[in-house]
């Protein structure tokens, strides 16, 4: 296969496998083959072993690191500092991709930047949905459950004084937003009590601002 028919086939994804290209295309060893020399040739931008994207100006989709990061190391979600700024809930423009994971905690340098993945036990792998964007999806944790994540990775710096870490600290914003049932009920997946003490806190104090 020429490089042409090849980029044709891959250039509506985002990213791809090649081992899905050479299964969709019965390629077989001659196509590894050829990967293999495209990428050294910077034909194909390489992201994660086995996987691949175009150049920017051969894609016909754009490649949003969100998309790529639930593809590259599934099953996960984004939360922590990313899905926090998604919601302005912390002043910082979040450029790495942080996301949370049932798998062992992961780190990938790539092209398209840095993707982090957290252990996370599978009880509590929950809170998200599935949000669709041009290039793709991806699962990005509600409001609630990514400050409940945020709090239970930061315990130890947040549980003598929950209110004065996120507030002064971590510069949390736009607390009225949430609600505080969630909030419990999203900690409860982590059965662990002293998260659950930091929570009614910060509960208690999302609810003073309502009212």
């Amino acid at each position: 296969m020429d490089f042409l028919k090849f980029k044709d086939i891959v250039a509506g994804r985002p990213l791809f496998s090649g081992r899905d290209i050479v299964r969709e295309t019965g390629g077989g060893q001659a196509l590894r083959n050829q990967i293999v020399r495209w990428q050294k040739r910077g034909l194909l931008i390489p992201l994660k072993k086995g996987f691949y994207t175009l150049r920017t100006s051969e894609r016909r989709v754009e490649c949003d690191p969100r998309v790529v990061a639930r593809m590259i190391y599934p099953p996960s979600y984004i939360s922590l500092e990313t899905a926090l700024s998604f919601y302005d809930m912390i002043p910082e423009r979040v450029v790495e991709v942080t996301s949370l994971t049932t798998l062992k905690t992961a780190s990938f340098q790539t092209a398209l930047g840095r993707f982090t993945y957290r252990h996370i036990k599978p009880e509590a792998f929950s809170g998200f949905t599935l949000q669709e964007v041009p290039a793709g999806t991806f699962f990005l944790a509600g409001p609630e459950k990514a400050v409940v994540d945020f709090i239970y990775f930061n315990l130890k710096s947040i549980a003598p004084a929950p209110r004065e870490a996120l507030e002064n600290s971590y510069r949390f914003q736009n607390m009225e937003d949430l609600a505080s049932d969630r909030i419990l009920e999203s900690g409860r997946l982590f059965d662990n009590a002293a998260l659950m003490r930091v929570l009614t806190v910060v509960a208690a104090w999302v609810g003073d601002m309502k009212s």
